[in-house]
């Protein structure tokens, strides 16, 4: 999207990403602080939902500093209902495994540091559900590692991932009481409060179920390293990622993945937002990114909701990539290079061939069901079929997202009543306020705003479109010596924006 200006890339993950001490692409990275430019300044950083104080670069990403002086970054949240749950075999629940319906596939115990270490979290004024949370993790984590060794055995590898475990080879589940009350649910003090107990270590994947009865999306920290050698930094970044409350296994898959390095910018299917634009898949949606627009529906069809793992497995796993294929010279989460597996075909310690079998559980009380059809969206739709009104309000409860039955169009928030009209191709009206730099807007709206100084550069992200004197600049950063003529002594900026954090800029 900043394809004739400036080049947007997202970091993941989903996700993005997907932190160097984080908690979920949606995935963050570790950054430097700046001295000059975007995020220099402590009041760069503002409050962002599910996230906490956070500076927007340029690029579309969000950069945090946290309390030990890093800086992190992350493309947002994965929201309720944008991962769709797997299609479901009669009388199981959303959280049993529908990859694999036999034998699980064995994941690998580890004391490596480049481990999964799965953690259940509570709030501070929760009751500790650890008895019943412990074997739901276990069963989600068996289902992720499920899909992945599902997907690479096509291909006739033998793949999981590693993790910890304990001395009987169960999955060890951390159990950690957060310093802070339920009514806080941004990922700032998750990744503050985790880092001060420890499990800041170089390297380590940290999946955390923050306890909760409802899905409340996930976040992850973003990278968007792909270098296809060992050397890449996702081997040795702090990775985060959560899953708030009660989801199907595939947003810890998801938010995982996006710290595991899915799905980078230069992927060929990349929304340019951490995600992917092949449907049935669980990277995949269209989340308002440059490339979003070319989302479909139909690309691997017949199998049911998001049970794919890679469509078509171009864009980031991939266990033998064809010579000269995108994925044979860019990062494969597939790869002998990702540290965070063990597969057959890359010499060393190879996956073993016993299976365990899983116990299904029931969960803590939940009755989640998930019936969806998905419907081919075109580009960014705003169709109100979803109610989980994210970003609307900082203190509201989330409305249950696996309960409901409802179409896919991944859009949330309510849909623009009115059209931004272009006049004489120059200018828009009718024109709602006059506006100067800095100026900021994040949320849903179509507006026509009137400007004598827009700054040194404007910037727009997960809007539908945005004009400057009848120039596209949807989604794009723009430097104040590209800026279209004035027309009368004014810039004219036609904005419409169908999400709570659909954005614009000028600065």
């Amino acid at each position: 999207m900043f394809k004739s200006v400036f080049q947007r890339s997202f970091a993941i993950v989903f996700m993005i990403v997907l932190l160097s001490a984080l908690f979920g692409s949606a995935p963050l990275t570790t950054a430097q602080a700046a001295t000059t430019g975007p995020c220099s300044r402590a009041e760069d950083f503002k409050h962002h939902f599910r996230i906490g104080k956070a500076c927007r670069m340029p690029n579309g990403m969000l950069r945090m500093k946290l309390a030990n002086g890093k800086f992190v970054e992350t493309h947002g949240l994965d929201a309720p209902g944008m991962i769709e749950a797997p299609r479901l075999r009669a009388g199981t629940l959303a959280e049993t495994d529908v990859v694999a319906a036999a034998a699980a596939t064995p994941y690998v115990c580890s004391t490596d540091a480049r481990r999964v270490v799965a953690i259940y979290a509570y709030p501070s004024d929760a009751p500790n559900r650890s008895s019943t949370y412990i074997p739901l993790i276990r069963q989600q984590f068996q289902d992720a590692n499920n899909m992945m060794s599902s997907t690479a055995a096509n291909f006739g590898v033998s793949l999981s991932l590693k993790v910890a475990c304990d001395a009987d080879g169960q999955i060890t589940v951390k159990v950690v009481q957060m310093g802070f009350p339920r009514s806080q649910t941004d990922v700032e003090p998750v990744l503050n409060d985790l880092g001060s107990k420890g499990y800041g270590v170089t390297g380590q994947r940290n999946w955390i179920w923050f306890d909760g009865d409802t899905c409340g999306g996930g976040v992850a920290l973003g990278f968007n390293d792909d270098r296809p050698g060992v050397e890449n930094s996702l081997n040795n970044a702090i990775g985060y990622a959560i899953s708030w409350g009660n989801c199907p296994y595939t947003y810890i898959l998801h938010e995982g993945s996006h710290e595991m390095g899915a799905v980078p910018s230069s992927a060929p299917h990349s929304t340019g937002a951490g995600h992917c634009t092949d449907d049935s898949d669980v990277m995949c949606y269209n989340d308002g990114g440059p490339n979003a627009g070319a989302y479909r529906n139909n690309v691997c069809p017949g199998s049911g909701l998001d049970d794919f793992y890679d469509c078509n497995n171009d864009d980031y796993f991939h266990p033998n990539p064809p010579a000269g294929s995108y994925l044979s010279n860019h990062w494969n989460i597939a790869g002998c290079n990702n540290l965070t597996i063990v597969r057959s075909g890359c010499g060393g310690t190879t996956v073993p061939t016993l299976t365990r079998t899983r116990t299904p559980t029931t969960g803590p009380s939940f009755t989640p069901t998930v019936t969806r059809t998905r419907t081919a969206t075109p580009g960014i739709s705003s169709t109100p079929t979803r109610t989980p009104t994210i970003g609307a309000s900082l203190t509201r409860t989330l409305t249950p997202a696996i309960t409901n039955t409802f179409t896919r169009t991944p859009t949330i928030g309510a849909s623009p009543t009115k059209t931004n009209t272009p006049a004489s191709g120059s200018t828009c009206s009718p024109v709602s306020s006059t506006i100067t730099a800095p100026f900021t807007y994040d949320g849903v709206g179509a507006f026509c705003w009137q400007s004598a100084n827009l700054g040194s550069y404007i910037n727009s992200w997960n809007t539908s479109s945005v004009t400057i004197n009848g120039v596209n600049i949807t989604n794009l950063y723009m430097a104040a010596g590209s800026y279209p003529a004035k027309v009368g002594g004014y810039w004219y900026v036609a904005y419409n924006g169908p999400y709570a954090w659909s954005h614009f800029e000028a600065k």
